[in-house]
């Protein structure tokens, strides 16, 4: 059955080229920046866990700039971080982040 106004030849190229873009394949887990909002009582996100005693009866809203992660709403949340710790904490809160492993400060007296 064709789609109004469009022709099965040209809905099954589009397809086709998502297919081949990568359209349906899983977001990398790389992004340091970004803003999740959940009514879910499980959530995941970029590697995070996100999990309420209850379903949340309003929206809850997470924010990851660089090394921080904040959470606004209300209620008790445990966040499983992509390293495998978990924290619990009381929305509205703010934390710092651990450094990825394997990351190393570098000495600014010894860079040339």
């Amino acid at each position: 059955m064709p789609v109004a106004g469009a022709s099965v030849s040209l809905v099954r190229q589009h397809l086709t080229d998502a297919l081949h873009w990568g359209f349906f394949q899983a977001v990398g887990g790389g992004s340091r920046d970004w803003t999740f909002s959940t009514v879910s009582q499980y959530a995941r996100a970029w590697g995070f866990r996100f999990t309420f005693a209850h379903a949340p009866e309003a929206v809850e809203t997470f924010t990851r700039r660089d090394r921080r992660l904040k959470g606004s709403g209300s209620g008790t949340v445990t966040v499983r971080l992509p390293t495998g710790r978990r924290v619990t904490r009381s929305l509205p809160f703010e934390i710092r982040l651990p450094r990825p492993a394997g990351h190393r400060i570098r000495d600014k007296r010894h860079a040339r």
